[in-house]
């Protein structure tokens, strides 16, 4: 991979001094496009700040795109910045950030603002969006109706203020819920670790919505708004539940009739709810034993690599069928997230273990994996992360097989060879 250039110190004056005098501006990337740059024609003179905008190859609309350049002003070289005619390092990365949206428009010719688009339009886009690609799902729904239209839905996308953003999380997460759950006090250090743990979720879903509006240049602002927001800190979940081999066995023999290979296909390829409706017949390849994932999470297909018995289930549901039907029936499909829930509680009570989630076969496939030895890498894959930061969950059960594998190594005998001479 090609490494990018080293870029110059721009941000103190003393730093700009030790900069050679040239003509050529001395340039910074603020954005995907757009850049700051900087001037010094004199030892003796204050520079000049400028910034410059390239549309990415992504929003194009022509092979050989126009690029445009502004100047914003001299710097605090010499004499303090009055954010008027002369400009400190940060008050021009403001000016350049507001502008860049503007320069998008003219070069791309496209409209990138739309009057009176509030908080509550962007996540009407983004749920569009993710409905368009198969990934609409009701908890988001639910996520946005409950927790962020009420508050912050009325507000115009280029007026909300990190403060109102950072506000509005404190307010939700200081209203808990008054009954307890689970055994937990409303008022306990528990339930606050809960709630603040459900606003960076909710805080996820904002996020994603402000930004599919900024990236479909619906808004003509920085986005920085949101985008330096950040989450709680140490209140997610450590905890990783997952089913031995003899409990997954005892879970799936209790599932009704439409509801078992389902469960049995996550099992067998740790895949999501979604990517499991979305599969078609065609999507086994028996040859290589492999399930694609055409639609996932990510936006990536991948492969996953079946076991022989996994591979054998695949082979019997799919015998006989036509290629491109769907592989699960309608009715399983048509299931809710409520709907499934009750599923899901009602075969680990028959089981008799703890009630569980689905996305937790998931975890139990992965946990699988690693038992057999493989490494966080290909388990990696398998799962369709993009690297291992969130596959390390699963590190001690790698770390077990580790441990098998080196107390099964043949002994050097260097031990027993010493205490014969000794």
């Amino acid at each position: 991979m090609a490494r990018r250039a080293k870029q110059p110190k721009l941000d103190t004056p003393s730093a700009r001094k030790r900069l050679n005098v040239r003509h050529p501006a001395y340039w910074n990337t603020l954005t995907k496009g757009g850049q700051l740059g900087y001037r010094r024609n004199s030892a003796t003179h204050a520079g000049i700040w400028y910034a410059k905008f390239q549309p990415p190859k992504e929003i194009c609309t022509t092979q050989r795109p126009e690029r445009i350049q502004i100047t914003i002003g001299t710097s605090d070289d010499f004499a303090p910045a009055d954010n008027l005619t002369s400009f400190s390092h940060e008050q021009a990365r403001q000016r350049a950030l507001v502008w860049f949206p503007k320069a998008a428009q003219k070069v791309t010719g496209s409209i990138a603002t739309i009057d009176g688009y509030t908080v509550e339009n962007a996540c009407a886009d983004h749920l569009r969006s993710l409905k368009a690609r198969s990934l609409y799902g009701d908890r988001t729904k639910s996520a946005i109706d409950a927790n962020i239209a009420p508050h912050l839905g009325s507000v115009l996308v280029e007026k909300l203020t990190r403060t109102r953003i950072e506000a509005w999380m404190s307010g939700l997460a200081d209203t808990r819920r008054r009954k307890p759950s689970n055994g937990v006090e409303p008022d306990s250090e528990e339930s606050m670790r809960r709630s603040k743990d459900t606003v960076n979720r909710v805080l996820r879903i904002l996020k994603a919505a402000l930004n599919f509006a900024l990236n479909e240049r619906r808004v003509n602002c920085t986005g920085l708004a949101w985008q330096s927001v950040k989450q709680f800190r140490n209140v997610g979940q450590n905890r990783t539940r997952f089913l031995s081999d003899a409990q997954a066995r005892c879970f799936v023999e209790t599932c009704d009739d439409t509801f078992r290979d389902l469960v049995s296909a996550a099992l067998y390829s740790g895949g999501r709810y979604g990517e499991l409706l979305r599969l078609r017949v065609e999507d086994f390849d028996a040859a290589s034993g492999t399930l694609l994932v055409a639609q996932s999470k990510s936006g990536k297909p991948r492969r996953v690599f079946l076991d022989a018995e996994g591979v054998k289930f695949f082979e019997d549901k799919c015998k006989l069928r036509e290629r491109s039907l769907p592989f699960f029936q309608i009715e399983s499909a048509k299931m809710g997230h409520m709907q499934t829930h009750r599923k899901m509680s009602t075969a680990a009570k028959l089981a008799g273990i703890e009630p569980l989630t689905f996305h937790e076969l998931r975890h139990s496939a992965a946990s699988r994996w690693a038992r057999q030895g493989l490494s966080l890498a290909e388990i990696a894959q398998q799962l369709g992360h993009s690297d291992t930061r969130m596959t390390m969950r699963y590190a001690h059960l790698c770390q077990d097989t580790l441990a098998r594998k080196i107390r099964a190594m043949a002994p050097m005998h260097i031990y027993e060879t010493g205490r014969t001479q000794g």
